[in-house]
């Protein structure tokens, strides 16, 4: 008899604005007990499997700060088994070969150690009847149609190995390192530079801090039916400006082109966007991801400040994250070639179903300018915020364009704030609303 265990996790308001995130170091553990496990941490979403089908599917797997979809892929590995997303609560993991019969065991070498990544295949007669990949602890669960046959494990490592089987479990199966002679080995690497470095950690760190910021919204992934006919919908979109006052020097620059202005501000800009993929077009349009610089004074410290990050949530919930340090890697730029200059980054595989999850940062110095904060105008926007932030010296401007939904402004804590709101937006282009902003020091 086969049960089906569904674990009902009450919506919480208080956890919508973003994906939990979970730490775990499973060893040996059944896919039944690691789904229960998880399902105790999420608190806004079910997750829906029938025991019998995963019951024999050992786990071994550490991971640190993934979300309750991306720790099942995980855990899932090579296993045959599949995430499906139901809906914006319901995660259905299933068996995906549901046969009559089931080959496992383990495999380890002539030291009792497990070996990972071996090739497991099953053949009955000349026919194939099964294959798989021995996970982290050795283990493999091959299901079957044939009661017998011939199982082969093949490895880099070691010697090819081959044995009669009968379907359940095989137990240990000793695997015998191969004698592989090597002529001659060469090695090449290149080592990061100390500004390298340096950038790689305060990436790292930023891109982190981003992925995790609750912001409402940010957990929608899934399309409105009212947008089903739509090429692509912004599901979300976060657009944030930030000016300090700082002293009138700014290192690096010839000492005649400082005093040109009085006064310098720091600026910090973020703008992140969640796009739901819905045609082929979109995902053509989507999958060329441009940044421009912005001027030939900004663009000396560019690279050193500008953290740029790319994520694809694939249609099952597993997130594929674009490298894109060779765009930002600190590197010397000549002003004269680079103002106004578009870099692009390309993404391969951008599919219809997909989410486009993207940011980029920016922190640099300049004179006080204005900013504009505006509503994307391609696609349907479900939810906007924009939010310019000015500190207690400076005093905080805006002029609006058209009408951008509900506006808040403030003083938190000595500061000018202006909160920018829309739902559910969809406009043309030429009637698309924006807001200027620009600080001036305070009388």
């Amino acid at each position: 008899m086969r049960h089906v265990i569904i674990f009902l996790l009450l919506l919480s308001t208080a956890c919508t604005a973003g994906a939990q995130r979970v730490s775990r170091d499973y060893r040996d553990c059944p896919m039944t007990t690691v789904l229960t496990d998880l399902s105790r941490v999420s608190t806004r979403q079910r997750i829906v499997f029938i025991y019998n089908d995963l019951e024999d599917y050992l786990v071994t797997q550490r991971f640190n700060s993934l979300t309750v979809a991306e720790a099942i892929v995980a855990c899932i590995g090579h296993y045959p088994i599949k995430l499906t997303n139901r809906g914006d609560s319901i995660l259905l993991v299933e068996c995906t070969q549901r046969l009559p019969y089931k080959v496992k065991g383990l495999l380890v070498n002539e030291q009792g150690q497990p070996v990972a990544d071996a090739n497991i295949s099953l053949t009955a007669g000349e026919a194939a009847c099964g294959q798989s990949i021995s996970n982290q602890s050795g283990r493999f669960v091959i299901p079957t149609s044939q009661p017998e046959g011939t199982i082969h494990v093949s490895h880099v490592a070691y010697k090819p190995a081959s044995l009669r089987f009968s379907a359940g479990d095989l137990g240990t199966i000793r695997l015998e390192a191969a004698n592989i002679r090597l002529d001659s080995v060469s090695v090449k690497a290149s080592v990061p530079t100390l500004a390298e470095s340096r950038y790689l950690k305060y990436a790292d760190r930023i891109a982190k801090e981003v992925w995790q910021m609750k912001m409402p919204q940010f957990h929608i992934d899934t399309l409105p039916a009212k947008y089903r006919h739509a090429d692509a919908v912004v599901l979300a979109d976060y657009d944030c400006i930030e000016y300090q006052l700082v002293s009138q020097s700014y290192p690096g620059m010839p000492f005649t082109l400082v005093n040109l202005h009085e006064k310098w501000v720091s600026t910090l800009h973020l703008h992140r966007s969640r796009y739901y993929v819905n045609s082929p077009e979109a995902a053509r349009r989507l999958s060329a991801v441009s940044f421009s610089r912005l001027t030939d004074i900004t663009d000396v410290t560019f690279h050193k400040t500008t953290v740029m990050g790319i994520r694809v949530i694939s249609p099952d919930g597993s997130t594929r994250t674009v490298n894109t340090w060779p765009y930002f890697k600190p590197k010397a730029r000549s002003r004269a070639t680079a103002a106004n200059a578009t870099d692009t980054i390309r993404l391969a595989r951008l599919e219809p179903g997909d989410i486009l999850d993207v940011f980029i940062y920016h922190r640099f110095e300049e004179p006080m300018s204005p900013y504009e904060l505006k509503l994307p105008a391609r696609y349907p926007v479900l939810y906007y915020e924009g939010r310019a932030v000015a500190d207690r010296k400076l005093h905080l401007m805006h002029r609006e364009t058209g009408t951008l939904g509900h506006k808040t402004t403030e003083e938190n804590d000595g500061r000018d704030v202006i909160v920018y709101t829309q739902s559910d937006y969809d406009q043309p282009p030429a009637t698309a609303a924006s807001v200027t902003v620009e600080v001036n020091l305070k009388k």
